[in-house]
């Protein structure tokens, strides 16, 4: 038993959300407790109140929200009877959030250094001069190099992994007692994964800074976190240390979310792979020559594989390895500085110039985002309409038919119920079954799905991927999976090809890749890979 007091006490907190269609309970019965330099974890999916809690602490409530019941107490103040200018000397100065997306966060228009000083003077009220040290120092503290050129760069002039340290270094910059890290590695590479979570273990130590990490990924938290709290339908349903969370669970939420995390492990697929061969890309280079530089980009750099009919390939790597471009270079929306890609026994370009409406019908692709890849003014119905009404010569009911059966196919039933639907509507797992259904809708030979599972929730991500399986083995379609989840690849593909800066530095099948890398830079993404515990218990150097 613990016997010192908590920094943060939350005691059967309820926060409903008041919307035109009746009553959310977005927070349902909330109870946790987090020490002075301990960190922790709240898993959970998507809508499991995860975030609306964290929210709830600084009382930043959405729309309509409102707090029901309970109690937040935080170094002995109750924070729900604190008034707005109370709130205001704890929001940065006290408790610090890292959220998701920091582009999103990020002033564009302001350069980094001055977002950092900004922060400083406001919470701190010293000299701009002192300020300005201090962001300099801060910002090395987080791993940045180059710092006198970073700070005065703008956010878009950062990469992923550099904005997120950049956040790390506004959050620390007022000496916080508490950080609330909400999804703050889901879109980051597995390399920059880690060394972020690293990142924020040396500083948790370094100054006594507890952490809450919020995520629905179960492998961050058994690397991370001392104790976990499970979350579900806006309650906190199970809470144990870590080690014991994974290897004796009590609830059947927190097991369900076990073996989803486990099933992505595993590797029993093999794809229908045939014997001819639909695409084969050879020496392909795509250089980009930027403005106000004088060094061109070697995007992608002498890059050549073959695809066979029904085969799933995977390309793995790190943001900017070139696995994107070489999408977009098979999709045909960019052209190639040199090599040759052939499709179909036909030189792409060839099918871009004089048969673009065959090409298109053959070739799709799976974004990441689902909603960002939907018209949210148009209904499910009409998106999957128009690729059949482009591509075939149906009338206005054997479409409709048509769409009833995708609809079925991607396991959105009853159809019915979704054909009048917007995408808004939609869970985020929907609208990318609902994008899975829009590939598929031409009888593609060849599919790109690129990053299609990355936001998704580790239960939704088994879903969507067992799917695509269903899909492989049903119309013999090739599949080529872009991801830098290396699990991912694992689960799907019967060949993958790893890159880095733009070339491919391995290339084999699966077994190979995960049993016996040959390059160090393969080495390097397998050991950055974060694992769920399985047979033997982790301790935690905390």
């Amino acid at each position: 038993m613990n016997l010192r007091n908590p920094l943060l006490k939350i005691e059967n907190l309820k926060m409903h959300i008041n919307t035109y269609k009746g009553k959310i309970k977005a927070v349902d019965g909330v109870n946790l407790e987090l020490f002075a330099g301990e960190i922790i974890g709240i898993v959970g999916e998507s809508g499991s109140g995860k975030s609306m809690t964290s929210r709830t602490i600084l009382k930043l409530l959405p729309e309509g929200g409102e707090v029901i019941s309970g109690k937040i107490t935080f170094k002995g103040r109750d924070i729900l009877q604190s008034s707005e200018e109370e709130i205001r000397t704890i929001r940065g100065s006290k408790i610090s959030f890292i959220f998701q997306n920091p582009a999103t966060f990020l002033n564009p228009v302001l350069k980094i250094g001055d977002q950092i000083i900004e922060n400083i003077i406001l919470h701190q009220k010293i000299k701009k001069k002192n300020a300005n040290e201090s962001a300099i120092r801060l910002l090395t503290d987080v791993g940045l190099r180059n710092v006198d050129k970073i700070i005065d760069c703008y956010p878009h002039q950062l990469s992923g992994g550099m904005q997120q340290r950049a956040m790390i270094a506004m959050a620390i910059s007022c000496n916080p007692d508490l950080i609330i890290a909400d999804e703050c590695t889901t879109a980051l590479d597995v390399t920059t994964q880690l060394q972020i979570l690293n990142l924020l273990k040396d500083i948790s130590k370094k100054i006594n800074i507890s952490i809450i990490i919020i995520t629905h990924n179960l492998a961050v938290v058994a690397y991370l976190c001392t104790r976990t709290y499970v979350m579900h339908e806006g309650k906190t349903i199970e809470e144990a240390k870590t080690n014991d969370l994974f290897f004796d669970p009590k609830h059947d939420y927190t097991k369900k979310l076990l073996k989803s995390s486990r099933i992505i492990n595993e590797e029993k697929f093999y794809s229908t792979e045939g014997e001819s061969e639909i695409l084969k890309v050879d020496g392909i280079k795509k250089i980009f020559r930027l403005p106000r530089t004088k060094d061109p980009l070697n995007a992608v750099d002498n890059v050549s594989f073959k695809l066979k009919e029904g085969e799933i390939f995977g390309i793995a790597g790190e943001s900017g390895s070139g696995k994107t471009t070489i999408a977009n270079l098979l999709m045909g929306l960019l052209n190639v500085t040199s090599g040759e890609i052939t499709f179909l026994n036909k030189e792409i370009n060839e099918f871009v110039k004089k048969d673009r409406k065959k090409f298109r019908k053959n070739i799709q692709m799976i974004f990441q985002s689902p909603f960002g890849s939907l018209n949210p003014r148009k209904t499910i119905g009409s998106i999957l309409s128009l690729p059949i009404n482009i591509h075939f010569k149906n009338t206005k009911d054997k479409t409709k038919e048509k769409v009833l059966e995708l609809l079925t196919m991607v396991e959105l039933v009853p159809p019915e119920i979704f054909f009048d639907r917007h995408p808004h509507e939609l869970s985020g797992g929907e609208q990318q079954r609902v994008a899975i259904a829009r590939a598929i809708s031409t009888e593609p030979k060849l599919i790109i799905s690129d990053e299609a599972v990355a936001s998704l929730d580790t239960s939704i991500r088994v879903d969507i991927l067992n799917l695509l399986k269903r899909i492989n083995k049903k119309t013999k379609v090739s599949l080529i999976m872009i991801s830098h989840d290396l699990s991912v690849l694992k689960n799907m593909c019967t060949r993958i090809a790893i890159m880095h800066l733009g070339k491919i530095v391995e290339i084999g099948k699966k077994e190979e890749i995960f049993l016996n890398p040959k390059h160090e830079y393969t080495k390097s993404l397998l050991t950055a890979t974060l694992q769920i515990p399985n047979k033997e218990r982790q301790t935690h150097d905390k």
